[in-house]
């Protein structure tokens, strides 16, 4: 592998003993096979190329460019489509560079096949800046076949766009543009993730044009930043297109604040299309700050259709907008399979337009009476922490703590907080509505949890975190800050958990004191494990006496055995055959060994024997 290095600013090819120009560097890079890599002269770092050409097409396999200068085009002429630099190979990494003056409908990166069949692979776009002009409809990076050679069956695959910039992209093109045009290409496996878009007419857009039985699968739009942009993310079955397919596509852990359209359109097809289907889609965990949210509609056209968009856990706040409209279309176009769950919607009276119903709405938090009661929904105020300052998270008494289903749910929030069932009383199919899972206070905070059993997860493991207890106090010192945890019955780590309700009846209680006087005080402490299931027990609402007789199932103990091990256990000592005999009697005259299992968790001098004042200081482990 040879590493070539740029050393001058010029956009010429001489051979004059100047330097080498990135020019120079491309042509000489690809003349030989590769991999290669073309680096830049560390003087040149924050500096302009004036470019006056289209750079040469990277059309050998394995090349990388590690940039940190600004490529400025503004130099070529105003050529609509044409692209300004394009990729045409497969392991092609271009990271750090900065693209400015593209003009009218030039693309900046063009990732093209352009023969039958080809199979273009393993692109990787990082840490770029693209700059538009504002008004103008440039492109900065678009892929699929070239529009000139309209390649048959031709595939581009895995594409990474990563950790980039792109603002001011106006007019009517798209900033990231994937377009499967012609005859049964494809696009797969594309990833927009970790990038900021501002002032953007269509930042990111999935589209069939001008195709037939084209496709685009396996994309997924996450963790990205979109403020003050027309329509952030589009899906569109587009003009001239038929039996095109959009499916597989993931939006999640995105950003949005101040769209003006909906900040995500799903549209199966315009007037020319026909027979185009958007299919599985899913968006998840995102947060819309002034902003509407989601728009599924059937289209124009003749018999497109969406089928299968879950909305899921998202915290939308509209500002008073619509937060999701439902259009089915016309001339046999339509929607089915349409699910908006676990998702919080603030803002406004009805979040709703078009034909959404019951059937469309689960577990929920709306704004107004409509739907509310039903499916789950509540009409609640969500109780944020701080909306006004952009902090979109729960507080520990909001609505949304533990009213969502898990079946539909991601398994991580926005921040990639583990989903969890807080409260641990409805069983393990509750989580949190919206895009955030509640997981602590902010810094140095002081919550009081009130009555009835009450948990608290947070992130990390408990080694990293100091705990003490007053009578009804929990401080938590961890990563996170000090907090001060009022009437806190559990505290959940990612590792493990402690336990402290521990009055008699109560289920920590009724667990350790089975535990106890079944296998000793020391199983406690060894076999978390064993406190967990008898924490799942109670909390789901067995009987203290259904738990004991199941306990005694698993032993097989003779009747002396069980009274021998019980008064050990309780006592401290083997018992005589005269201490002995009253217990067994009880037992052959018909009492069960569950029975005598409860009496003897149940006896006073029990809770001394394995040592639940100090228990109580400490909480109980449990995983």
């Amino acid at each position: 592998m040879a590493v070539f290095t740029v050393t001058n600013l010029t956009d010429s090819v001489n051979g004059a003993g100047d330097g080498v120009s990135l020019r120079e560097a491309l042509l000489a890079a690809q003349s030989t096979p590769g991999p290669h890599t073309i680096v830049f002269a560390a003087e040149l770092a924050g500096q302009v190329i004036e470019l006056t050409a289209a750079l040469p097409a990277i059309t050998q396999d394995g090349l990388g460019i590690e940039g940190g200068v600004v490529l400025d085009f503004s130099g070529l002429p105003d050529t609509p489509g044409m692209a300004a630099w394009s990729v045409q190979a497969s392991y092609t990494t271009i990271s750090g560079l900065s693209f400015q003056g593209l003009k009218g409908t030039q693309v900046g990166l063009f990732i093209e096949a352009t023969e039958p069949g080809e199979v273009l692979e393993g692109i990787t776009i990082t840490g770029c800046d693209f700059a538009g002009s504002g008004t103008e409809g440039a492109y900065a990076i678009r892929m699929g076949t070239s529009p000139l050679t309209e390649a048959v069956g031709s595939l581009v695959r895995g594409v990474t766009i990563e950790g980039c910039t792109f603002a001011d992209f106006g007019g009517d093109a798209t900033t990231v543009h994937l377009q499967a045009s012609g005859a049964s290409n494809a696009i797969e496996n594309v990833t927009v993730s970790g990038s900021t878009f501002t002032n953007c007419t269509f930042p990111v857009e999935l589209v069939v044009f001008e195709s037939a039985g084209a496709r685009i699968e396996g994309t997924l739009i996450q963790g990205n930043t979109f403020t003050a942009n027309h329509q952030p993310i589009s899906l569109f079955g587009g003009g001239n297109s038929a039996q095109g397919f959009i499916g597989s596509t993931v939006i999640t852990k995105n950003y949005f604040e101040g769209s003006e359209n909906p900040s995500v359109s799903i549209n199966a097809g315009t007037t020319t299309a026909s027979d185009n289907v958007i299919g599985d889609t899913r968006v998840e965990n995102n947060l819309f700050v002034d902003s509407q949210g989601v728009w599924v509609g059937g289209g124009a056209g003749i018999d497109n259709s969406v089928q299968g968009v879950l909305v899921a856990n998202n915290t939308i706040t509209d500002g008073g907008g619509v937060a999701l409209i439902l259009s089915e279309g016309g001339s046999g176009n339509g929607v089915s399979g349409l699910e908006i769950v676990n998702t919080i919607f603030s803002g406004g009276s009805n979040p709703f337009f078009g034909p959404v119903t019951d059937e469309h709405v689960f577990n929920c938090i709306l704004p107004g009476g409509m739907l509310g009661g039903v499916n789950g929904n509540i009409v609640a105020d969500p109780q944020f922490i701080d909306a006004a300052n952009g902090d979109f998270r729960l507080q520990p008494d909001s609505p949304a703590i533990d009213g969502g289903i898990a079946l539909a749910a991601p398994a991580a929030d926005i921040d990639g907080q583990t989903r969890v069932d807080n409260l641990l009383v409805d069983g393990p199919s509750a989580v949190d509505i919206g895009a955030f899972e509640f997981a602590g206070s902010a810094l140095d905070d002081e919550l009081d949890f009130g009555a009835g059993l009450q948990s608290l997860r947070l992130a990390g493991s408990i080694i990293d975190h100091d705990i003490s207890r007053e009578p009804s106090v929990l401080t938590v010192t961890g990563p996170a800050g000090t907090d001060a945890l009022h009437n806190l019955e559990r505290l959940v780590f990612d590792d493990r958990g402690l336990a402290y309700d521990l009055a008699l009846g109560e289920a920590a209680g009724s667990t350790v004191r089975i535990i106890g006087v079944v296998f000793g005080s020391a199983a406690i402490e060894v076999h978390p494990d064993w406190v967990g299931i008898g924490l799942d027990w109670f909390d789901q609402g067995v009987p203290m006496l259904e738990a004991c007789t199941a306990v005694a199932g698993l032993l097989s103990y003779s009747n002396e055995q069980l009274v021998a091990t019980l008064y050990a256990n309780v006592i401290g000592q083997a018992p005589s055959a005269a201490q002995a005999q009253p217990f067994v009697a009880l037992l052959e005259g018909g009492m069960s060994h569950g029975e005598l299992i409860r009496i003897a968790a149940e006896y006073g001098p029990t809770a001394e024997r394995i040592g639940i004042a100090q228990l109580q200081q400490t909480g109980v482990e449990f995983s």
